[in-house]
């Protein structure tokens, strides 16, 4: 994992760039090979102090041992595949530094490496005098596109989080999921169990009936999340409003990168958080097969079958996967996470609720690229996906005659495809045209039935949702001439896309809407220092970007970016970012709908007694776009006692304007009147005739669910007469005045050798110094922060990994701080929650013959020690675990097979 801005691996044509996993300096900056084949330059020499790393690389092709020495060494190394055709490689064994195993590895070659200034290993034919080439040949042109960016061959400002298949393959991960899970940036609110987190958070955890996997970085709402594939936009899921990373399989991506901090300017609207590229895997050779299974304690059981085939050429390749995976379901009641004690009219003997429930996907990939010309490259990927489950929730209340029971059956289908064409335009110029469309169905069948011993009803319905996006996306980039020594690149693009959003409830339409956004966007970069000699000022460069974006439902709107890096020595780089972002809302949030329900509430001015409330609640049109501002500041470090080892550190604060949220959600809602002061001109105590009236005439359907055990008939009583001290709460989403959020990150990042072999650390923590907000622009701050369903201020997640030969170790420690129980009588506290994970690795892929060549084994344990979750007994659906901060898993023991072909 690495922390730092680096070029994301892409293919192009002739190209071949391979990024390693832990970055030793920001990449600023890659000459073409071909500007300096001219010259000649001396082979690198071993740097004194340099991390050591164990070699085994056969004879073979010279840009597959390439491959083969980065991955080993942690090592970027850019290479023109026309350079590399034709010769092979020398073989390399035993333990070098880098600088001089490239130089074996480049022995009978005829090739030298040397390295940028960034420290990137280029690849080069020092005796070629080539004629200049033409201008609009695609080998000739920068292929690296970092997330964050539309420029190739440049950084962001921003803090850049790299996660590859190395980092899965050592945790021992086989879904997306699992990913996110273990990122402390990343909020685990949108999960499958994340749906029994009743209090706080926020409205899309009831919505989830899809068991949808959103990413939500800094607990800011997955919503403020944006989630791209391959630089581009999906379809999402749960009303259209994020994207589920569960459809997509582990098996077919390559890397992960997390930007964090606003990136409207670049990619429009949601990216108010950060922005998640999901990288899928575009250059591969061969065939894989890969097998896994695990298991919990209490069940829970997990299988997963992949096979993935793909073919690499001069002119083009493609890649085809086919990935299957069963979920069995996981009883909270088996795990021992279940319980209605404060309820006695239910029997413990006859109580179930699955975290997971039984689960089935297919998933199906293609990839392909075809130079078509030396100036034009065409390429294209689809993905498909179904995933089905099927849940029972079961409980038995005293004296009935039956269980009652909740059955869910769901069918969610997705699908996406993308085309487009790269251009050399000449001058180092490319145009990148590009167009897809995709798709999110979700089909949800529900069947209820509840026996209470003296009453008993069922109910069945069915709703049927489809989310569309499609798009049309043209770039340029490339240099815009030289001023005074300075060579500034740019990018200037439009964009077009329509989105759409349809939902049937037992075949009635309940909506049906779209939206067309039209975009110009464009981006600068300013070189000012690169390699500078002068003392502190060793780089310095500057990045401008804007967009504008025009809504058909809301107008327009500009957000503009800027971003400085600056490196007074190579050992130290400082790096400042700031942006505006927007989120425009949802189409589905747009629906005016109302209902109005009579709850009863703790009166606190009147211990043990109760108040009844009526809350609204629902949508409205008249929601206007979120605005942001978002700021970071951040350094990234070499100490020269130990240049095997990153240090990171990043300051961000996000500020929110008009954040699209309800004012108290779920749960919250038990403590509305004991934080009254919050919600100025949202409650009403002892209301007229007049307001309670409009109140109730706010509900559509006009029937009023009533929880507070006394009867009532709006078409026939008073509601006055019937709760003569009945309280009004307007509940209903709406802009909420300002929310602020402020977080801390630190990164460590290093591998050295030793006589054991290499040993790898890695640490990734982030504690939020506040998130508060305000509800309307006369109530006070309060906290978003460290209380049940709300993020706690500190996450981290440690490494300490061991690799020698084939055989290698990785130690994970995941920590996640205290927090408030405001839910307890009196309130209490929750526990820090310490886990540890233990994962072992056979790697033979290296070897080219004997039984074991090409095959390796990872059997990973999570939560070794079985640390259960901090107790939890306060919660209105008997979970007694927090679902948004910790996990019901327990022990959890998966072994995965892989054999190359």
């Amino acid at each position: 994992m690495s922390f730092s801005p680096s070029s994301s691996p892409s293919s192009g044509a002739g190209r071949r760039i391979v990024r390693k996993r832990c970055t030793v300096a920001i990449l600023l900056a890659l000459a073409a090979p071909h500007l300096a084949a001219a010259q000649q330059r001396e082979p690198p020499q071993a740097s004194a102090g340099r991390a050591v790393y164990a070699f085994d690389i056969p004879e073979q092709e010279l840009g597959a041992a390439l491959r083969a020495f980065a991955d080993a060494a942690r090592e970027q190394v850019v290479f023109d595949g026309a350079v590399v055709r034709g010769r092979t490689s020398a073989a390399l064994s035993g333990r070098h530094d880098p600088d001089a195993a490239v130089r074996l590895l480049l022995r009978g070659t005829g090739l030298s490496a040397r390295r940028s200034a960034a420290g990137v290993l280029l690849i080069e034919d020092p005796a070629a005098q080539p004629p200049p080439p033409a201008d609009d040949d695609l080998s000739t042109l920068e292929d690296v596109v970092v997330t964050g960016t539309r420029l190739r061959g440049v950084n962001v400002a921003a803090p850049v989080i790299h996660l590859d298949r190395e980092d899965f393959r050592n945790a021992g991960q086989n879904s997306l999921e699992e990913v996110f899970e273990h990122l402390p940036q990343n909020f685990a609110e949108v999960t499958p169990d994340g749906r029994f987190a009743n209090e706080g958070g926020s409205q899309l955890r009831g919505l989830n009936n899809s068991r949808a996997v959103a990413v939500d970085l800094r607990g800011l709402g997955a919503q403020s999340t944006l989630t791209l594939v391959n630089g581009t936009r999906r379809a999402g899921s749960i009303g259209g409003r994020v994207f589920d990373v569960s459809t997509v399989p582990l098996s077919v991506i390559e890397g992960v990168e997390v930007v964090t901090g606003g990136r409207s300017a670049v990619y429009g609207a949601d990216a108010v958080a950060g922005v998640v590229n999901l990288i899928t895997r575009r250059d591969f050779s061969g065939a894989e097969t890969r097998l896994g299974f695990g298991a919990a304690d209490a069940g829970g059981e997990r299988l997963q079958f992949s096979q993935i085939a793909g073919i690499d050429r001069e002119r083009g390749g493609f890649v085809v996967a086919y990935d299957y995976g069963r979920d069995r379901a996981l009883d909270l009641a088996d795990a021992g996470l279940l319980s209605l004690h404060n309820n006695p009219e239910i029997d413990m003997t006859q109580l179930s609720l699955n975290a997971q429930a039984d689960t089935w996907r297919h998933s199906g990939f293609a990839s392909g690229r075809f130079s078509l010309t030396d100036a034009v490259e065409l390429y294209a990927d689809a993905l498909y996906t179904r995933k089905k489950f099927e849940d029972r929730a079961l409980r038995y209340f005293l004296g009935a005659d039956e269980d009652s029971y909740t059955d869910a059956r769901n069918v969610n289908d997705s699908y996406s495809a993308s085309a487009g064409a790269r251009i050399g335009l000449g001058d180092d110029w490319l145009l990148d045209v590009s167009a897809g469309t995709s798709v999110a169905e979700n089909a949800n069948d529900t069947e209820l039935f509840i026996d209470l011993g003296g009453f008993a009803f069922e109910d069945a319905s069915r709703s049927d949702s489809r989310s569309t996006l499609s798009s049309f996306t043209a770039v340029a980039d490339g240099p815009l001439g030289a001023f005074g020594g300075i060579v500034p690149r740019a990018a200037f693009g439009v964009e077009h896309r329509r989105d759409g959003y349809a939902r049937t409830v037992d075949g009635e339409t309940g909506f049906d809407g779209d939206r067309r956004v039209n975009s110009a966007f464009a981006e600068v970069v300013l070189p000012i220092v690169r390699d500078g000699d002068r003392p502190g000022l060793r780089q310095l460069e500057m990045s401008l970007a804007g967009r504008y974006d025009e809504y058909d439902d809301f107008g327009g709107t500009f957000n503009p970016q800027a971003g400085i890096t600056w490196a007074p020595s190579a050992n130290f780089t400082l790096r400042g970012a700031y942006s505006t972002a927007f989120r425009a809302p949802a189409l589905v949030e747009l629906q005016p709908s109302t209902e109005a329900f009579l709850e009863l509430v703790s009166d606190p001015a009147r211990p043990g007694a109760s108040v009844p409330v009526l809350f609204t609640q629902g949508t409205g049109a008249t929601l206007q776009p979120e605005e942001a501002e978002t700021w970071s500041l951040g350094f990234d470090y070499l100490p020269p006692f130990a240049c095997w080892l990153k240090t990171s550190v990043s300051y961000f604060e996000v500020k929110y304007d008009g954040r699209i949220e309800q004012p108290s959600v779920n749960a919250d809602r038990e403590l509305v009147l004991e934080r009254a002061d919050r919600y100025p001109g949202l409650i009403v105590f002892a209301p007229g005739a007049d307001l309670a009236a409009a109140a109730l005439a706010l509900d559509e359907d006009g029937f009023i669910s009533n929880e507070t055990g006394t009867a009532f008939d709006p078409a026939t009583q008073d509601i006055l007469e019937v709760f003569p001290d009945l309280v009004l709460f307007d509940n209903r989403l709406g802009n909420v005045a300002v929310e602020t959020m402020r977080a801390l990150d630190l990164g460590l990042d290093g591998a050295f050798d030793t006589g054991i072999g290499e040993l790898s650390l890695e640490l990734n923590l982030t504690y939020t110094l506040d998130h508060t907000r305000r509800v309307t622009a006369r109530s006070p701050a309060f906290d978003l922060l460290n209380e049940v369903g709300k993020p706690a201020d500190t996450r981290a997640r440690a490494r300490l990994g061991w690799m020698r030969g084939a055989y290698g170790a990785s130690l994970y420690a995941n920590y996640v701080g205290d927090y408030r129980n405001p839910f307890s009588t009196p309130p209490s506290r929750m526990g820090s929650w310490t886990t540890v994970d233990l994962s072992l690795r056979y790697d033979g892929s290296a070897y080219g013959d004997g039984a074991l060549a090409g095959v390796s084994a990872t059997l990973s344990v999570k939560n070794l020690l079985d640390r259960d979750p901090p107790r939890f007994g306060d919660s209105l659906m008997g979970v007694l675990y927090d679902a948004a901060n910790a996990s019901p898993f327990g022990r959890y023991v998966s072994l995965q097979l892989a054999r190359q072909w």
